[in-house]
Parts: C-alpha cells; sequence; structure tokens
C-alpha cells in the first residue's frame, strides 16, 4: 500500500512489521525512523542490510533464488498421422542439454492427448530453477516422437510438410489411394523439436506474470538423410542451417500453441500462493540435479539415466543396424520390476522402455532420459538390464543380439557415482541363456574397465572372453538426487560407527572430507550419530565426535546458502534432540579446547581452524549444551544446578580471558577473537534463560570492554548492539552494570580517530552505521520510561556532546548516506530527553562556569543550524520531517530559557552576549522557513491532521522569538540593522497572525533608526533591498501582505507626531513598489506570457530608475538582458544593455562585479557592453543599428585607447554589416494592435491597446495562435468594436487582435537607392500605425461597390519607437478619420502599381527564383482589369456625373488616371521581363499576358507606347467629353521643360515635412512638395507639419508658364519613380 502511496507522491505512512500504522505520540522518534527507513529507505545505505549482516543467524529471503515455470499446451497444429508422444523440457544452450526433468504426454492422430482428464488441462510445473540458471540461456524445448514405420511414405502418407529427398507429395482426400497397407512393425521415430526463449519471460521487467497470451513454438524436423544430425537440431536451429533443418507446414506455420507463466520464490511458498495451478493434472517436474541452495523439506530418491550414444558394427551386414534399445529393471534374482521406469512425468511408469530407432544407423546418440522410481530398499538388490535388437521392415520376431546391465549399488553399500559410463556389451548366445532360454539374471562386470567375474548365480554358466562384444560401445550417464541412499563411503561409516569402533578416530576425522552438499542431505542420520557417541558416559572418542559436530554446526551456521537450516536446527533441538549426557562431555571438551588455545600460545593450523569454527558454532552448541542439561534434569528428577551454572560460568570465563589476550605475534589470534565477539551475542537468549542476570552481565560486560581497539571495532558494535536488544536489558540489576560500559564504548568510537568520514572510507562509514543502530536501539529502550532517568543523564553527559561534534562535519552532512543515520540519532537522542530533564540539565548546577554553559549553548544552536539547514530525508517523509521539527521546538525553547539567565543574558559591562542572541534569532527564522512547515501548500486533510497534533509551529517559534526580543528591549539599537532581514523575512511567511506579530515591529526598528541618526536612504535602501530579493526571487508575498504592511505600519506612523510625515511617505513609497513587486509575481505564477512577464520587469526597472536606485536598476538591466536573450529577442536585448553602456564613461575607474561581468575598469565594462550590443544586433539582423554603436567603439579605439588591432577589426565588421544590408535578405516583420480587456489580466495591462511587432515570417494567424498559448483562458473577441462595459468590469480575459501597417517617418529618395535599404526603413524607427476597415456609407451599389467603398482608418501612436526595448508598447494616443471611395482608390492603385515595381526590380537585382511571383502578379493586374477591375473605377470616377456631384475632386481624378497610366507602364515593363527569365512551359502563358495586355493597352492608349516609338496619346482621351482630355499632352513638349513625375504624383502616405536622416552613411534631405494638392494630404500630415497645406491649383487650371511641362507619365520609366516609403 504505501509503495503504492508512493508511486503516487503520497506521504507515507510508518507502519510496523504486521503492516499496522503507529500510533507515532506512543513511540519515539528512533522507532519512527527506523520504521520508516527499514521500508523506504532505498535512498541511501539500508539498515536493513546491516542487519542481515549482523545476523549470521538471522533470517534471510531465499525466495529470489528460486524459479519456476508453469507450462500449459493449448493447441498441436501438425498433421500427425500417428500416435505421437510429446516430451517437454528446459534446455540451456550454454550447456548444451536439457536441464529438468521431461513433462510427457502421449497423444492420438489429432494431436489430443489420450487421456481424457488432460483435454485443456496439459499442465506442468518446471520447478526450483536457480538464478544462475534464467542468467543463462534457457529455452523450452518440445520434443515429438512418433510411433509408426520407419518412413511415413511407405504406409502411403506423406505429409506435404516432410521435408524428403526429391520431393513431392502424396494425394490427398478423394485422391488417397485406395490400397493403403499398414506395416505390422512401428517403432519409435523422432519427428520434430521445437525451442521458445524463456530469458525474456523470466524478466521481471519485461513479462508481467498475469498477462494470459500464447505463444508458437515452431517445430523443426531433420531432413530424411541428415537423421544422424538429431541429437544436435538445437544447434541447428540456432544457427539457421537450412540444410539439416526445415520448418514444418506450409511456410513453416506449423507448430505447438503453449502458454507459460514465470513463478518466483520456493515451490511451498508456490504452492500457497497459486494453488489453483497444482490440480491432479499438474505435474511437476524437478531439475535433473540438487539447487546450489537445498532447503530442508526438499526430499527425492531419483535416479536418471541417460542413453548417449553407442557404436555398433555391421559384421557381415551390407547396412547399418536399426538399432532399438530395451530398458528394464530386474532384481538379482531375474524377476523383473513393475512399473518403475518414467520416460516422462505425467504419464503412468512404464515396465519396459524402448529407445528411439534411427534409420540404419551404426553410431546412433540418442539423448533420451528416464528416470527411476524405485523404494530405497529395492536398490541394493536391483540392476538395469539392456537389451539390443535390431528392427527391421518385416514384422518378424526380433531376438537381442547384445545386452548390457547396470548394478544400482555398490559393494559398499553406496549409490552408483554419477557421470559418464562405459558399459560392457555381452553377446547374447545360446550358451549365454539359461535352461529355460531366458537370459541369465547376473552376470560380471558391467563396466569395461573391470574383469568379468564368474557368475554368481546357482546357473552353472561361465563368462568367457567369447561373451563380451569388445567391439561394439555403448555410453550411458547417471544422475542422482537422492536424500535416502548416499554416493559417500564416509557418511555411511559414521552412521554405522557402532560396527566399528576400532576405526572412530579416522572415521570421525574424515566428516572434513564429505562434501557440504551431502552433509546438509544427511543432517538428521548425522546429528544422531554424532550426539549418540557424545552421550555416552566414558568413550575415549568424544574430542573426535566434537570436532565432528562444531564442523557440521560451523557449516550451518556461517555458510550463507545453509542458513535457512536455522528452523530446521532450532526444530530438531526441541523436538529429536534427547542427548541427556552430551552436555557434560561438550562443556569439557570445549572448555579443553580454550584452555589450550589461552595458555598454549601458538596454535597449529588444524587448531586453529577448530577453534574457528567452535566460535562459528558457539550458538547451536551451547543450545544443545543448555538442552541437554535440561533432558537431564527431566529424565533424572533432580537438579544439581549449581555445578552446571559454575560449569557454564566457568566457559564464559574463558571467553572473557580470550579476549583480554593481546599476542600481536600470534596473527591467529585477532581472527579468533572476532569470531568469537562476533557470535557470542547469538547465545544471549540461551545464556539469559539459564544464568543470573548480574552473574551474566558481569561477564558480558567484561567482554565489551576488552580486546584489541583496531581490529575489533565493528564486531564490538555489534555484540553492544545484540547486548541492548536483549531481554537482559530489563533487568535493573544487569542494566545499572551494562549501561554506562554500553554508552562508554559508543562515545570511545565516536571520539576515535578511526572514525573518518571521507570518500572511500568504507569500513569507517559501516562502522558508524553500526553504531548509529546501537544508539537508536538504546533510545527505543529507554524512551518514555521515567525510571530511566539516571540513564538520561547520563547520555545528556557524555553522548550529547560526541554527537554534536560529529555534526559539525559539514562533509558528513553532504552525505546523504550516512549523515541522515547520524543525524536521526542525535534527535532521537533530544526526543529521549523530556523537556524537565533537558531544562534541569541546562541549569548552572551541570557547568562550572557561565563561559561552559555559553559555549553549549553555542554549540547546540550551531548544531541544530546544521540540521534545519541540511534536508536529509525524503518528501515523503512528513511524518518524520515533522517530528523532528517539534523535537526541535522543544529543544530551542528549553535552550532559549537559558538566555534569560543574567550570566548569559549581561555582561559585567552591562553589554548584551549579542552574538549568542542573534544565533538564537537567526535559528528561529530558519526553522520558520523549512519547506515541510508551510502548511498552505498541502490538502485541507494533512493541514488539518498536523494542527490537530502539532499545531502551526512556525507561529509557536515567532512568538518565543518576539517574547524573547521584547524581554530585551533596551538594547534593541545593537541588533539594528541585523535583525531587520530576519523580521522582514519572517513577515512574509502566509499565515495572517504571523504577519500581525511581526510587521509591527518594523516601527520598532525604524523608530529606533531614526533616533540613532540613521538616514532614512539607509533603512529605506534595506527595504528595496530585501523587498526586492523575497519577493521576486522566491514565491513569498501575496496582495495580502501588501494591504496588512500599509495599513498597520501607516496607522503606527499617524499616531508618532514625531515620525508621522516621514514615517507615511516612506511606506507610500514602499507600497508602491510593493504593488510593483506583487504585480511581476503574479505574472510569473499565473500566466505563461513572456512578453507579459516583461512588461511587468520593464515596470520595475522603470520604477528603480525614477527612484535613483541605481545599483538595483543595473541589476534589472541585466536581468532583464537574460529574459530577453532566453526568448531569442537579440534586437531588444542590445536596446537593454545600451540602457548601461551609454550612462558609463570611458575613464579607469574601478567597477563590482555585476552577474557576469567581474571586477574590471569603467572603460573595459563600457567597451564588454558594445561588443555585446553588436553582437545582439548582429543575431537580430540590425545592422544599421550595429554600426552606429560601432561607430562609437572606433572613434574610442581611434583617440583614447589607440587599439589599432581593434579598430581595424571593428571597420572589418562595420564592412561586413554594409555587405550583409545590401546581400542579405531579411524578413519584414508584422505589427499587430491588441487590446486586453477585462479585469482577469494582471492590473498593468488591463483594458489597455498595445502594438505588437510580431516574429519573424509571423503571420496574424501564427500570432492568435501564440496569442491563446499565452492566455488559454482568454476569449477572442470576434468583431474590432470597443467594448461595453460590461465586458470592461468582468473578471474574465478578453483579446482583441488586428494587423496594422507601420507609418514611414523616414524620407528616402526614390532614385539610387537599393529596395533593401528602403523595405528596412519601412517596418522599423516607426512608432506610428494604421489600420483600415472597410464599410459602406449609404445605400450600397451593387452593380459597383467602389462608389459607396469607405475606409475607417485609426492611426496609433506608441510611446516607444520599434524596435525597441520591449516587443511590444502600449498605445498612447489613436485619431480615427474616414477615406473616401475615391482615396481609398487612388491608394489601391498606388499600392499595386508600388509591389508591382518592386517586385521587378528585385529580379533586376538579380532574384530570379521572383519570376514566379511576377506571373501570378502580372496576372492578377491584366486579368482583374479584363475583367473590369479598372473599368470598375472609370464607371465610378470617371464619369460626368461625378465629376459634376464632386468638383472639389478634380485633383483626385486626374491623380489616379495618372497611377493607372502609370501601373500600365509598369505592367509592360513586367511583361518584357516576364518573357526574359520565363521558362519554356510558362510561354504560352505568358502569350495569353501578352494578349490580355494588348487588350487593355488598345483601350487606354491610340498608339505604342513611348518607349517603343512616339505615340501621342490615348483612345480614351480622344473621346468626346472624355474625362482624361485634360492631361492631353502635346507631342512638341520637351523633357528638359517637364515636371518630373517626382515632383507631381504625390502618394496620400507622403509626409510634407522636411526631415534630416543618416542612411549608409549619406545625407538625404526631404523637402516639403509644392505640387501637392489639396485633396492628396490627409489629416495626419496636417498634424505633422503642425500647420495646414496651402491648397494647390486644379491641374486644369493651371497655365503654360505654370506647367511648362505636362507630360508627366511619359518620363515615368525614365525617373523611376514610386510612392514613398
Amino acid at each position: 500500500m504505501e509503495s503504492g502511496n508512493r508511486e503516487l507522491g503520497v506521504q507515507l505512512l510508518p507502519r510496523d512489521i504486521h503492516g499496522r500504522t503507529f500510533d507515532i505520540p506512543q513511540h519515539g522518534f528512533s522507532d519512527l525512523y527506523f520504521s520508516m527507513h527499514s521500508k523506504f529507505g532505498d535512498y541511501t545505505d539500508n539498515l536493513n542490510s546491516i542487519e542481515i549482516n549482523i545476523s549470521p543467524l538471522g533470517e534471510q529471503s531465499i525466495s529470489q533464488h528460486f524459479h519456476h515455470l508453469f507450462f500449459s499446451l493449448r493447441t498441436v497444429v501438425l498433421q500427425m498421422l500417428f500416435d505421437t508422444e510429446m516430451f517437454v523440457s528446459i534446455y540451456s544452450a550454454s550447456l548444451g542439454k536439457r536441464i529438468s526433468e521431461q513433462y510427457r504426454v502421449c497423444m492420438d492422430q489429432k494431436g489430443v492427448p489420450k487421456d481424457q482428464a488432460k483435454l485443456l488441462k496439459t499442465y506442468s510445473i518446471f520447478t526450483n530453477l536457480e538464478t544462475r540458471d534464467i542468467q543463462q540461456e534457457l529455452y523450452l524445448m518440445i520434443e515429438i516422437v512418433r510411433f509408426g514405420p520407419f518412413e511415413i511414405r511407405e504406409a502411403g502418407l506423406v505429409p506435404s510438410s516432410l521435408p524428403i529427398q526429391g520431393g513431392g507429395t502424396v494425394p490427398r482426400g478423394k485422391n488417397k489411394p485406395q490400397n493403403m497397407r499398414r506395416l505390422q512393425v512401428f517403432v519409435r521415430r523422432p519427428y520434430a523439436v521445437g525451442l521458445f526463449p524463456l530469458n525474456d519471460v523470466f524478466a521481471l521487467d519485461n513479462y508481467k506474470e498475469d498477462e494470459d497470451v500464447d505463444h508458437l513454438v515452431t517445430m523443426y524436423q531433420c531432413l530424411v538423410t541428415k537423421e544422424g544430425e538429431y541429437h544436435n537440431i538445437p544447434q541447428h536451429i540456432f544457427s539457421k542451417n537450412d540444410s539439416i533443418v526445415a520448418p514444418l507446414g506450409p511456410r513453416g506455420s506449423g507448430g505447438v500453441f503453449i502458454n507459460i507463466k514465470p513463478l518466483h520464490g520456493t515451490l511451498e511458498e508456490i504452492r500457497s500462493s497459486n494453488s489453483y495451478l497444482f490440480t491432479p493434472q499438474t505435474a511437476v517436474c524437478d531439475r535433473l540435479s540438487f539447487p546450489e541452495i537445498i532447503l530442508p523439506e526438499m526430499k527425492r530418491n531419483d535416479l536418471y539415466i541417460r542413453l548417449k550414444t553407442g557404436s555398433f558394427p555391421k559384421y557381415t551386414k551390407k547396412t547399418d543396424k536399426n538399432l532399438e534399445i530395451e530398458v528394464q529393471v530386474k532384481r538379482n534374482d531375474g524377476s523383473i520390476i513393475q512399473d518403475c521406469i518414467l520416460p516422462g512425468n505425467g504419464e503412468p511408469p512404464l515396465t519396459n522402455y524402448f529407445s528411439t530407432v534411427f534409420y540404419h544407423n551404426g553410431r546412433p546418440v540418442w539423448n533420451d532420459i528416464i528416470k527411476l522410481s524405485l523404494p530405497a530398499n529395492e536398490y541394493c538388490n536391483s540392476h538395469i538390464e539392456f537389451l539390443f535388437r535390431h528392427k527391421s521392415n518385416n514384422d518378424k520376431d526380433e531376438r537381442p543380439f547384445s545386452l548390457a546391465f547396470l548394478r544400482l549399488m555398490r559393494e559398499d553399500g553406496t549409490l552408483i557415482n554419477d557421470g559418464d559410463h562405459d558399459m560392457m556389451v555381452y553377446k547374447v548366445t545360446s550358451s549365454l541363456l539359461t535352461k529355460d532360454g531366458d537370459m541369465p539374471k547376473f552376470l560380471g562386470s558391467e563396466f569395461k574397465d573391470l574383469k568379468p567375474l564368474v557368475p554368481l548365480t546357482r546357473d552353472e554358466i561361465r563368462i568367457t572372453k567369447d561373451h563380451i562384444a569388445n567391439r561394439e560401445i555403448f555410453l550411458i550417464e547417471t544422475i542422482a538426487c537422492s536424500t535416502m541412499l548416499t554416493k559417500n563411503v564416509n557418511i555411511l561409516n559414521i552412521l554405522s560407527w557402532q560396527k566399528k569402533s576400532g576405526m572412530l578416530p579416522s572415521v570421525l576425522t574424515a566428516v572434513k572430507d564429505i562434501p557440504d552438499e551431502d552433509m546438509v542431505l544427511f543432517l538428521d542420520e548425522l546429528l544422531h550419530a554424532i550426539f549418540r557417541l557424545l552421550n555416552e558416559e566414558q568413550s575415549l572418542h568424544h574430542s573426535y565426535a566434537l570436532a565432528a559436530l562444531i564442523h557440521l554446526l560451523s557449516l550451518l551456521s556461517m555458510e550463507k546458502k545453509y542458513f535457512h537450516f536455522k528452523k530446521y536446527l532450532d526444530q530438531y533441538c526441541d523436538r529429536q534432540f534427547y542427548s541427556t549426557m552430551a552436555y557434560r562431555a561438550m562443556l569439557a571438551q570445549s572448555m579443553a579446547l580454550l584452555q589450550k588455545v589461552i595458555f598454549a600460545g601458538e596454535l597449529l593450523e588444524y587448531e586453529q581452524t577448530m577453534v574457528r569454527k567452535f566460535f562459528k558454532a558457539v550458538t547451536y552448541f551451547l543450545k544443545f549444551v543448555i538442552k541437554s542439561r535440561l533432558l537431564h534434569v527431566q529424565a533424572m528428577g533432580v537438579s544439581t544446578g549449581d555445578q552446571f551454572e559454575s560449569e557454564l560460568l566457568g566457559l564464559l570465563d574463558l571467553f572473557v580471558k580470550l579476549m583480554k589476550i593481546d599476542s600481536k605475534d600470534n596473527i591467529s589470534l585477532p581472527v579468533v577473537q572476532a569470531m568469537a565477539i562476533q557470535n557470542i551475542p547469538y547465545c544471549f537468549p540461551d545464556l539469559i534463560s539459564t544464568l543470573p542476570p548480574v552473574e551474566l552481565s558481569l561477564r558480558l560486560g567484561e567482554i565489551m570492554s576488552v580486546g584489541r581497539e583496531d581490529k575489533l571495532i565493528r564486531y564490538r558494535l555489534i555484540y553492544i548492539l545484540h547486548t541492548i536488544r536483549s531481554s537482559i536489558m530489563l533487568n535493573t540489576e544487569a542494566r545499572c552494570i551494562l549501561f554506562p560500559k554500553i554508552v562508554y564504548q559508543i562515545v570511545k568510537y565516536l571520539r576515535s580517530p578511526q572514525l573518518s568520514i571521507h570518500s572511500g572510507a568504507s569500513h569507517s562509514t559501516s562502522n558508524l552505521n553500526y553504531a548509529v543502530l546501537c544508539m537508536l536501539n538504546l533510545y527505543s529502550l529507554i524512551y518514555g520510561k521515567e525510571e530511566y532517568s539516571n540513564e538520561i543523564q547520563l547520555l545528556c553527559k557524555e553522548l550529547m556532546p560526541a554527537l554534536s561534534q560529529i555534526l559539525q562535519n559539514t562533509q558528513l552532512l553532504e552525505d546523504t548516506k550516512f549523515g541522515v543515520h547520524i543525524i536521526s540519532s542525535f534527535i532521537g537522542l533530544l526526543d529521549c530527553i523530556q523537556d524537565e530533564q533537558f531544562s534541569l540539565y541546562m541549569s548552572m548546577d551541570n557547568f562550572p562556569s557561565a563561559e561552559e554553559l555559553e559555549e553549549f549553548i553555542s554549540h547546540m544552536f550551531n548544531v541544530i543550524s546544521l540540521l534545519l539547514e541540511n534536508s536529509i530525508y525524503p518528501v515523503d517523509w512528513m511524518i518524520v520531517q515533522l517530528r523532528k521539527d517539534f523535537i526541535l521546538l522543544t529543544k530551542i525553547t528549553s535552550i532559549s530559557d537559558a538566555l534569560d539567565l543574567e550570566v548569559l543574558c549581561i555582561s559585567e559591562n552591562n553589554e548584551i552576549n549579542k552574538k549568542l542572541w542573534l544565533s538564537f534569532f537567526k535559528l528561529s527564522a530558519k526553522f520558520c522557513l523549512q519547506e515541510e512547515l508551510q502548511l498552505e501548500f498541502l490538502s485541507e486533510f494533512s493541514r488539518q491532521n498536523i494542527l490537530e497534533r502539532y499545531g502551526d509551529m512556525r507561529i509557536t517559534m515567532i512568538e518565543l522569538m518576539v517574547g524573547k526580543w521584547r524581554h530585551i528591549e533596551k538594547f534593541h539599537f545593537v541588533f539594528i540593522p541585523s535583525v531587520f532581514e530576519i523580521f522582514l523575512h519572517l513577515s512574509l511567511l502566509p499565515p495572517k497572525t504571523l504577519r500581525t506579530i511581526l510587521i509591527p515591529l518594523f516601527y520598532d526598528i525604524m523608530k529606533i533608526s531614526f533616533r540613532e541618526e540613521f538616514s532614512t536612504f539607509k533603512i529605506e535602501s534595506e527595504f528595496i533591498d530585501k523587498f526586492d530579493t523575497y519577493i521576486s526571487g522566491s514565491s513569498m508575498g501575496d496582495t495580502d501582505y501588501v494591504l496588512i504592511f500599509n495599513t498597520l505600519l501607516k496607522d503606527l506612523f499617524q499616531k508618532d507626531e514625531v515620525l508621522s510625515s516621514i514615517g507615511t511617505a516612506l511606506i507610500k513609497q514602499l507600497t508602491d513598489l510593493l504593488v510593483r513587486l506583487m504585480d511581476f509575481k503574479t505574472v510569473e505564477r499565473q500566466f505563461d506570457a513572456p512578453d507579459i512577464k516583461m512588461k511587468a520587469m520593464f515596470n520595475l526597472l522603470n520604477y528603480y530608475k525614477e527612484m535613483g536606485r541605481d545599483e538595483m536598476y543595473i541589476r534589472y538591466i541585466y536581468r532583464f538582458c537574460k529574459m530577453l536573450v532566453d526568448r531569442s529577442y537579440f534586437i531588444e536585448a542590445g536596446y537593454t544593455l545600451l540602457l548601461h553602456a551609454d550612462v558609463l564613461n570611458w575613464t579607469s575607474v574601478r567597477m563590482k562585479p555585476v552577474g557576469d561581468y567581474p571586477a574590471q575598469s569603467e572603460s573595459e565594462r563600457k567597451e564588454r557592453l558594445y561588443l555585446e550590443i553588436i553582437d545582439y544586433f548582429d543575431k537580430g539582423k540590425m545592422w544599421e543599428y550595429a554600426i552606429e554603436q560601432a561607430k562609437k567603439l572606433t572613434q574610442y579605439y581611434e583617440t583614447q585607447s589607440f587599439s589599432f588591432s581593434s579598430l581595424a577589426s571593428m571597420y572589418n565588421r562595420i564592412a561586413s554589416f554594409y555587405s550583409k544590408i545590401i546581400d542579405e535578405v531579411r524578413p519584414s516583420p508584422e505589427y499587430f494592435r491588441v487590446a486586453f480587456y477585462g479585469m482577469g489580466f494582471p492590473q498593468f495591462i488591463q483594458n489597455s491597446q498595445f502594438i505588437y511587432r510580431g516574429l519573424d515570417f509571423e503571420n496574424l494567424q501564427s500570432f492568435n495562435e501564440r496569442l491563446s498559448v499565452e492566455f488559454p483562458n482568454a476569449k477572442i473577441m470576434k468583431t474590432l468594436r470597443y467594448p461595453d462595459v460590461e465586458i470592461l468590469e468582468s473578471d474574465d480575459q478578453y483579446l482583441q487582435s488586428c494587423k496594422v501597417d507601420p507609418i514611414c517617418e523616414i524620407f528616402l529618395p526614390e532614385e539610387d537607392v537599393n529596395e533593401r535599404i528602403k523595405s528596412f526603413y519601412k517596418v522599423n524607427s516607426v512608432c506610428r500605425f494604421r489600420h483600415s476597415r472597410p464599410f459602406h456609407k449609404g445605400e450600397k451599389d451593387k452593380s459597383n461597390e467602389f462608389k459607396t467603398l469607405w475606409l475607417e482608418r485609426t492611426i496609433y501612436v506608441t510611446n516607444g519607437k520599434f524596435p525597441g526595448l520591449l516587443k511590444s508598447f502600449p498605445v498612447k494616443s489613436s485619431e480615427i478619420r474616414d477615406v473616401s471611395p475615391l482615396e481609398y482608390a487612388l491608394e489601391t492603385v498606388e499600392s499595386s502599381s508600388m509591389e508591382l515595381k518592386e517586385l521587378i526590380s528585385s529580379i533586376k537585382s538579380g532574384n530570379a527564383q521572383y519570376i514566379n511571383q511576377l506571373s501570378m502578379r502580372l496576372n492578377g493586374i491584366i486579368d482583374a482589369a479584363v475583367m473590369g477591375g479598372l473599368k470598375n473605377y472609370e464607371d465610378a470616377f470617371f464619369t460626368e456625373e461625378y465629376l459634376l456631384s464632386h468638383p472639389d475632386k478634380t485633383d483626385d481624378i486626374s491623380l489616379l488616371k495618372a497611377h493607372i497610366r502609370e501601373q500600365i507602364e509598369i505592367c509592360q515593363e513586367g511583361i518584357r521581363l516576364h518573357g526574359k527569365l520565363c521558362e519554356e512551359s510558362l510561354y504560352p502563358f505568358h502569350q495569353r499576358i501578352e494578349s490580355q495586355f494588348s487588350i487593355l493597352k488598345k483601350k487606354y492608349y491610340t498608339g505604342k507606347n513611348r518607349r517603343d516609338s512616339n505615340v501621342t496619346e490615348s483612345v480614351i482621351f480622344d473621346q468626346p467629353n472624355s474625362p482624361y482630355e485634360d492631361l492631353l499632352v502635346p507631342q512638341s513638349r520637351t523633357r528638359e521643360n517637364s515636371y518630373s513625375a517626382k515632383s507631381t504624383r504625390v502618394s496620400t502616405k507622403t509626409k510634407a515635412y522636411g526631415k534630416q536622416i543618416s542612411i549608409t552613411g549619406k545625407v538625404l534631405v526631404k523637402t516639403s512638395l509644392p505640387t501637392k494638392s489639396v485633396s492628396s494630404i490627409s489629416e495626419d500630415d496636417e498634424l505633422e507639419q503642425g500647420r495646414p497645406q496651402k491648397p494647390l491649383k486644379p491641374i486644369s487650371s493651371l497655365k503654360l508658364s505654370d506647367a511648362p511641362d505636362l507630360q508627366l507619365f511619359e518620363n515615368f520609366n525614365r525617373n523611376n519613380s514610386s510612392s514613398n516609403c
């Protein structure tokens, strides 16, 4: 449950071993920590692993070492024409053989089990696979053996899938031969093999145990001619050797569907947790050997025979034999043992087993495995008989031609050895048969390495060399897995020691030669035999018996793979041990052994081994001694307890003497001492139940206190841990003896030089963990018990100083692996000490002087401060962290009470101890600012639980701190401004109560500051700096804080007559700052809109600039710049750094380091800033601005620093910028107006309009999508109308956006200026924008909408130019006016002509890739004209009716005519260029354009274009009363006397005011245009000039003297004029 909670991020709860939650108040911190750590301490050194290490006989989980596989046969997708047997087993590719028993299923021709009970229930479990097995390359092997003729086609039943030589198939169905015959001789023939990989199945991360997925196992068969390779078919499948094997079925689809499921744990655990798998039809298949870890419950008596291979010559035959082996088990009297052979589990056993038959193969390799299932008493009188036959195609009776046999037991009574056996093969002749014609009951030797023996039967048959088939070879392998019969003769000798009394020393000494696996298999019998020998009162062989017992017990005690025999030994001692006199021999012999060690000095090697094994086995040795004594008392009915206790205490005294020996010359002695102190603790339960507590505690304390320090540290700590956990500590008298010694040893270790915490000191840190366990268990022992007051005072006096000294090792605290344990030990110690006891300890009675008490308090403050600074527990250990905080709060309270003592508070000079008090205030702040105490971020349920149990510990601490502050009121001035930051930081915490307590303290601080003549500026600077740090740099503070701050302090200052004015002004200024900071913080929390965040920071930037806070201003410049760079707003970042660079001077004044800028001179800082600004402008492709800044640096390099190398480099860079301006293409940004309506936006943008500069290639749709992402809760308004009051005052968010066009404010001459230069200034250095909304005034003319189509034009002016510091600026003002249809037509035609002209110019400059755009543009203009585009203008404005009704529009009409003529000429130039550059495939399109243009041209011209010939006038001008007749121009006009197009054609966009600008080093002067007509001047033009334009005469009223030449369109192409920027 808790593991699931951890995955969900839910706080974890402490639980006991039964899963019940702790009653936290009833348990100490040490229990709480150990419970959490034992289950969830994976982030550090797990104490559970230490628990295992310190307990060699402790419980260890062996489940992880055992694995099993559940197998279920689903469907056989094969065409099998005969009965078959399926064998399933586990195959190891690395070993090249099976490692498990076989599961056998007999099936009919349809592939259905013959046993009807197995239908859909064909189950098996392969058990006891080890971890080392599944780490190998394992496969599930399925082998199918058919029962039928040698070749399937002999029966006329050749399946199409069988890969026979020559190919071909036998007809099926109706075409099946009618004369099919069945052969009488059927044999077991190999058919197919399939392999399924198991490694992924056993990988828990890749396989879900609950998934029910069927798997197809493809079956493979050897080619007919390659049948001899059948035994190697797995290797051929792996190598995909299709020359030997082929898959069955069409396209390899033949196979077997199976379902498998991995299982983990011991077999008993699997039976209990998955009982549904163990049905009556489930066969259990064990491994072919004992696992490495043998369990006591493993009881087996299995003998496996593997028929490996043989060699049988042809003799006189032409072909090899079809060899079949018959296997049967006989008793030595010749009788056959029935039903004892198992080819595989799952089917009934057999009496006779017949091997598979390979066709004409004299060297077959069978690899058949059979298992013998015999009672143990049958083995000694039985043997296996192997009969060899040749199977022919006819049905004649085949007698065996040879035989071999195998005795199951040897003459010494042991089972046959495992391994390969080369069998003796005998010829079956008439002389070998008995009188009845049967086989002989018993032959000679079964192995070739022995000579043939004379038969031992009553039959008078002699074995001669003629009976032995020397040329025939037969190899088998035997594997015995038995816990009833042994293969080791030494075990048999020990079990029958009474028959070998004269050989007992050698028999008992041979115990050490017995393999460990064999020893544990016969553990019961060996223990019985040894204890029977020790139970004899008088025996000369007790020492040998003791050595054998110690060897056996040490094996079970210390070998990790036999740890699980602990329970078995306990059960044996309780239920099966009945030796009433063994304790005497065991005590006497063990004491003699120890005395020899103590007094003999150097030991022989076997004696050293004996002593080490004795202490390994000492736990169960003493258990059997004490049990034997109890049995003796029960049997005799009398007790000689005093004598036994004295003998047992004498043995312990020998232990003490052994530990006291300090012989540096004896290398083996420290090892013996280590073994002793390591294993004696496990004897405590038995010793405590037998010996008096006081006597026992004296000796246990002695063992703990003696011995070499450098060698036995770890084992001594383990010894102490077991002592603390033992029940002897509950005895008051014994505890009084042991407790001081335990504390002394722990403190001695903590202060020893061996405790070195550094990287790589694994032994030291491991020892420290043992010490931590000792302390945690010690705390659990005394927690909450009043009778342990003396022990607690001892801990305060001895252990607390030692722990606090270690905690000052910061390297330890930074190392989470070890620091968490020692910190938890210190907190656990504080938890054990009750408040009254701690206050009593803090009194002057326990310290010689005030200085020592002050030093102790200061030391405790430092330690607790370190604990608070390091968050050592995981975030989901909230229960532990809160308990820790509560403990520290109570102890800080107790320590603070000591601060009230006059000896600490006031010195002899009437001065307060400032350092000590400041430590207290800082400690209080650290405590309150801990993350786990911020209850506002917890759920309501968690918050209520914490408040009910602990209350708000922040408020408790603040009340304590403020109380102490009031206590030292007359010394407040000493702590100002030191405590100011502490109080301000704490006041920003959310609880209103806390703020109400702390904010009034600011009044006290400011009042004292004014009284002590501190400057207002300094106090103000402190406030500004700290507010900025804690509010903008963290999540502290909110709008409620601003209100409380302003209200409380304003009221306090208003009541103060002296400080009212200055205080109120200061509070107002600080409130303004708080509002801006809260805005910035609100944006950061609630909005993912970078531009809004930048605006909020920009407001702060301006505030600090206005307040003259240069340091804060500069700091925010760099913060703002970093924010811009992170968003890739390089242009704006360059302008931001320019704010600082421009205020710096070229001086050598040293400047402080700021951000990434080191301490350097002012000129170096300025130079670096300019270089970065140039880089940012370069990245933003604002090379014009980069040139401007680069020129500043060139002047500095040339006139001040004389750094000519830098000057040359900068000039090269400037040159590169000029080249980029001309050569590189820059996208022109679009501008958008955005209105933020509603109160849901931040306060500084509510109901405001902004102009945004779009990103590169960003259109209105992309921009709106970006807005939607940044403001996901905002509603997009579908109209551009100004919203009503309801929307403006709602709490929702409404967005309104549209595209606006920049109004260029820089005049560029139309001739000789690159288009890229002009296009740059059209969209940069702008602050005025326009937006036009079309509408129809009056009734719409459906025949020609141009007559009534007006524009509502809005001019927006921003308070900053683009580009600038921001990507958006607020709209400073706006103006709306209407544009008439005629003016709209003028703008449309002029704009279209201008775009076409720019495109033609770009293509002429070498950008031929724009030819397709030119095609579309020409097609749009010319086709539109043919379809009535220009005709609409003609019908709308060039009629007599319009001229009569609008006499004031004559000039505009003339100008429109001029624009139309200009557009036609531009189109003609475009067509000419298009004809040169268009591809051949576009030439038909070009011809169509020319054709359409000729129509347009004939409509408006009487002749050709002037460029082609001297054409005079337009056709439309020749018409009567033509509206163009006022533009007729005589041919006699010369070019020199004519006006230029630039002087007469004036765009509505052109500005009439003069302005001088510098573009790429060239000065261009803009002058007024005297020929501009009144109708062509917009209202915004008049605003710009500041005076109304002078009306000009209409062209129709001009005299020749006024206009010497009116051919204003004739020279259009020559002048290459266009509308202004």
